[in-house]
């Protein structure tokens, strides 16, 4: 078992793409093909403008509401990536090392995904490999400053007179997505010696079937 590097890209020629709405999500996991634009259309609660797909730029950035059970949902418009202080940059690192200078991550939404990925790290932990490449994955979806190279925002929803993100579009390399499952396939949870792919993936077999598992929406 190896640490895989992440490889998200704006120019992805055979793609892994997931429909995600901040890990309260559905993944509707398919191959594509072809090259991104470089920009596209957003539909902001106030006009139609353009959402910017560079380094240093986030797509969605803060959070603008929650669903009926808590569970908070993303701001869905794009800025330049922000500068954490000091103490916000030491957690992100303690969590995220990977992951330095600019983010796209809020306080508030980084305190989610801490506690979101909490509940796999004892499945997990028995790997090092693999809980590191789980980690990332989900640091470079919600804090990394290069975050709009590889998330569009899809759709929206108001919550209370607020716009949120429901749905966006992830890409990432099969290479990725087969590297994080062949780290994690064969770890085997606590003294019951059954896969923790069992726990968190329902048994998944290809990393694709795990995406999908990971990727139910939580029922309201």
């Amino acid at each position: 078992m190896k640490l895989i590097a992440m490889e998200f890209s704006s120019k992805i020629m055979k793609a892994l793409l997931l429909w995600i709405s901040f890990f309260q999500v559905l993944f509707i996991v398919s191959t594509v093909s072809g090259e991104r634009s470089d920009t596209r259309l957003l539909l902001t609660r106030n006009a139609v403008s353009r959402e910017r797909h560079s380094e240093e730029y986030c797509a969605m950035y803060d959070i603008c509401g929650a669903r009926e059970d808590g569970k908070v949902l993303n701001c869905p418009f794009g800025s330049p990536s922000v500068k954490p202080d000091d103490l916000l940059s030491q957690k992100i690192q303690s969590l995220c090392p990977t992951i330095t200078g600019n983010v796209c991550c809020s306080e508030a939404q980084f305190d989610t995904l801490r506690s979101q990925v909490q509940q796999a790290i004892p499945f997990l932990v028995g790997c090092p490999a693999c809980l590191r490449n789980f980690l990332n994955l989900f640091c470079e979806l919600t804090c990394s400053p290069h975050q709009s190279t590889f998330i569009n925002v899809t759709t929206t929803a108001k919550v209370k007179g607020n716009l949120t993100v429901s749905g966006i579009d992830f890409y990432a390399s099969d290479a990725f997505g087969e590297g994080l499952y062949e780290s994690c396939k064969d770890v085997k949870f606590g003294t019951m010696n059954t896969r923790a792919l069992n726990f968190i993936g329902a048994g998944a077999q290809n990393f694709t079937e795990w995406y999908a598992f990971i990727g139910r929406r939580a029922p309201a």
